[in-house]
């Protein structure tokens, strides 16, 4: 509804102009203001308040809803090209885009989806720099969002001349993953390849630490994270050797090159959400696997019981041997003679008294 999508654009800070473009900037934590179309407080609030509605623009807009946070520097907060008083209704950051191609694929209820929009102009991966990502209330926001999908972009301003150490990039970035991933251990988090950088400017006056050694660095968080989504915003806007025509300059995309990268975000949010629904409706696959396993240990023992049984009946043979050999012995033999004892007879010749 056209109450909901307002709730949901002015917690993501990506409205139109005409939803709030002339409202007072969104209070941080820590006092200071910033732009933001759609919210609208009073010119003080006591910290405490502060920290409550930053907790609760960070809930889900809608119950039930897949939140896809978005994270990052100002490729992800967007707009470039536009003033601030003329800004799209539909586009004008790649979170858009991937909101707004989200709900005309058809593949998903309109409601589906809550995007976050959490990039901050000028941030970075590692510390020690004006503005590290993790000392921001963007930070904050990411882990009290209870994503089910992070989308992290880190590294183009980490690739300044003044900040650039690729070791200690991938140290700290791998560590910051580390920490929303504990936050949120039921989320997953997908990582983004930076936009490649189309020439020399300001402060990057080498184009190759963007197109090279920065990508092969988030390569290797990737693969050390155990990260399998890898969101190739580098890829399409050109990779090496990029298209002048998807730039605003030459670090930042346009509007049409934002529309690029929502798209290429699309494919991984919908197989993401896709086997989450799968895995979801299918039946357990744990339940069936132990009858198999019982019906193959019953049968084990069978073949063992009838070996002992030929065991006993071998000494059969042997005990008969003795008894027809003692009873052959002590019985006489029916050919042996019986020995018979003679009476004397008196002789016919001797004389008988007289």
């Amino acid at each position: 509804s056209a109450l909901r999508r307002r709730r949901v654009v002015s917690i993501r800070r990506i409205g139109a102009p005409k939803r709030g473009a002339d409202l007072p900037a969104l209070p941080r934590v820590d006092g200071s203001r910033r732009e933001s179309p759609g919210l609208s407080f009073g010119k003080s609030l006591p910290v405490h308040m502060l920290s409550l509605l930053v907790a609760a623009a960070t809930t889900r807009a809608v119950v039930g809803a897949v939140v896809i946070a978005c994270a990052g520097d100002s490729v992800t907060y967007g707009f470039h090209g536009y003033s601030k008083g003329d800004r799209p209704a539909v586009g004008g950051t790649w979170p858009a885009w991937l909101e707004h191609h989200l709900e005309e694929s058809g593949d998903f209820a309109p409601d589906h989806f809550q995007v976050l929009n959490l990039g901050l102009s000028g941030a970075t991966a590692q510390d020690g720099t004006n503005k590290p990502f993790r000392s921001q209330s963007e930070y904050q926001e990411l882990l009290a969002s209870g994503f089910d999908l992070a989308i992290v972009t880190l590294g183009t301003n980490d690739a300044k001349a003044a900040y650039w150490d690729e070791e200690k990039y991938k140290a700290d970035y791998k560590q910051l993953i580390l920490d929303v991933r504990a936050a949120n251990p039921a989320g997953e988090i997908a990582l983004g390849l930076p936009v490649p950088q189309l020439g020399k400017k300001g402060d990057w006056p080498n184009k190759d630490v963007i197109n090279e050694d920065l990508q092969r660095a988030v390569h290797a968080v990737a693969a050390e994270l155990e990260i399998t989504k890898l969101i190739d915003f580098f890829g399409v806007l050109g990779g090496v050797e990029p298209e002048a025509r998807w730039f605003n300059d030459k670090i930042h995309p346009n509007d049409a090159g934002y529309e690029l990268l929502g798209k290429e975000a699309l494919e991984t949010v919908a197989d993401f959400e896709r086997a989450r629904l799968a895995a979801r409706t299918a039946p357990p696959s744990t339940r069936p696997s132990p009858s198999p396993t019982r019906e193959t240990s019953r049968p084990t023992p069978a073949p063992l019981s009838p070996s002992p049984r030929p065991t006993r009946e071998t000494p059969a043979p042997v005990s008969p041997s003795p008894r027809p050999t003692t009873l052959e012995t002590s019985r006489p033999s029916a050919e042996t003679p019986r020995p018979t004892i003679a009476t004397p007879r008196p002789s016919p010749t001797t004389p008988r008294p007289t």
